[in-house]
């Protein structure tokens, strides 16, 4: 297989390769992170992902940008105790960055206790050849090969030291290792100013999404009883269109008012914290999503952009129980896969699934990370797509359909394009 290594410079000139890696929020021109090789990439992974990965083993694809740029688009990581139980994992995600119209990848093995494993700075230079984990750099080395995609770099990365598998030049690459820039870095600091954030490891990402004890989620039974007998008797009476059209108004307004991007301490960020959902609503809203036609009516407005980002979907999902809050959990997975955040995404869709096994757009999603779509590649959807409500629906309020998805399950963290 054919390698090229990142340069090592970290400033601009002849062969400063690795300052045309650019990372930027899916849709917004900026702001834009150039990154200046190895170290800066090793800064960026905790922001493709979510949070700080260890004893992992991580792909980060690059494609191309419009301006011809390389740019980091999808990234997957697996554990490393995951490489010896399911062989077949490493050309899924390899696959999975091929789908994604990556062209090259950088490898990095991210190993706690790389720092024993590591050659003895005092060697003779073929540090390389005696690093840890080789093995895999040459299986995934292969898988990309068959893929088609050429390997950019492969890193040892350690909890304060980095060595690159592909470079033995002591210039630029000591045998001893190259020390990570740390929390205090260039690239930490545009990555928090850009509103991105890395959580310190995957557990702490799971528990963003961990629901309200069961004691609590309990007080909602009543009220959850209410809204089904009020949704029942619209029913009855002959009037569910105009049920449908209160409550999607209801939940477009609830989404607006706790848009999450406006920043802190902007009256209106403090504003939208006044106006969460009481109990009551949140049962009205959960009973309400049930219903594919006011599901999708959120999904479409979303994807139209007629509703901002919004913390609604996780305020339901914490607050509501099974299997009321499945739907809150694919909406938001689908804004977060939207927005690059793809570990995330993967997460919600798949707690969505357990709760509801019926849900087949969080199958969908779980699929689209499967397969490693970019965002930023994909397809808005539109309304003939999800399907359209014969109730008299207005104001570009979507309307009725079935669920559609395709098989698949989530096969490793897939995170970015950020």
């Amino acid at each position: 297989m054919t390698t090229s290594p990142f340069s090592r410079r970290s400033g601009p000139g002849p062969g400063s390769r690795g300052r045309d890696v650019r990372i930027a929020p899916p849709f917004e021109p900026t702001p834009v992170l150039a990154l200046g090789g190895p170290a800066e990439l090793i800064d960026s992974v905790p922001y493709l992902l979510g949070f700080h990965p260890r004893d992992s083993l991580v792909l980060v694809g690059l494609g191309s940008s419009p301006n011809g740029r390389d740019r980091v688009g999808v990234s997957a990581r697996v554990d490393l105790a995951d490489l010896v139980v399911d062989p077949g994992i490493v050309r899924r995600c390899t696959a999975a960055l091929a789908r994604s119209g990556a062209h090259s990848a950088v490898v990095l093995i991210y190993d706690s206790e790389a720092a024993g494993g590591a050659p003895d700075p005092q060697t003779d230079g073929d540090a390389p050849e005696e690093m840890p984990w080789r093995a895999v750099i040459d299986e995934v080395g292969d898988a990309l090969e068959d893929a088609q995609l050429s390997v950019r770099d492969a890193l040892l990365v350690g909890d304060d030291l980095w060595w690159s598998y592909l470079c033995s030049d002591p210039a630029c690459c000591p045998p001893g290792g190259s020390p990570r820039s740390g929390p205090g870095s260039r690239t930490a600091a545009t990555a928090t100013y850009a509103g991105l954030s890395a959580l310190p490891d995957r557990e702490a990402l799971e528990g963003v999404l961990a629901p309200q004890s069961p004691d609590l989620l309990a007080l909602m039974t009543p009220l959850l009883d209410a809204a089904e007998a009020a949704e029942f008797e619209a029913i009855l009476g002959d009037r569910q269109a105009s049920h449908r059209r209160s409550v999607i108004r209801a939940l477009f307004a609830a989404a607006r008012a706790s848009a999450r991007d406006a920043p802190a301490g902007d009256p209106s960020r403090e504003q939208a914290n006044e106006q969460q959902p009481s109990p009551v609503q949140m049962a009205r809203f959960g009973v309400a999503l049930g219903d594919i036609a006011v599901r999708d009516a959120c999904w479409l407005a979303l994807e139209g952009g007629r509703i901002p980002a919004s913390g609604l979907w996780r305020t339901l999902a914490h607050a509501l129980p099974p299997p009321y809050d499945a739907q809150p959990l694919f909406l938001l997975g689908w804004q977060e896969w939207r927005a690059g955040n793809g570990t995330l995404a993967g997460i919600a869709a798949s707690r969505a699934l357990r709760s509801d096994p019926g849900c087949s757009a969080a199958r969908l999603l779980l699929d689209a990370l499967a397969h490693g779509l970019d965002p930023r590649r994909s397809p808005r959807l539109r309304g003939d797509q999800v399907g359209q409500d014969d109730g008299g629906f207005s104001e570009g309020d979507e309307g009725d359909g079935d669920d559609f998805g395709a098989g698949g399950a989530r096969l490793t963290d897939l995170g970015g394009p950020v």
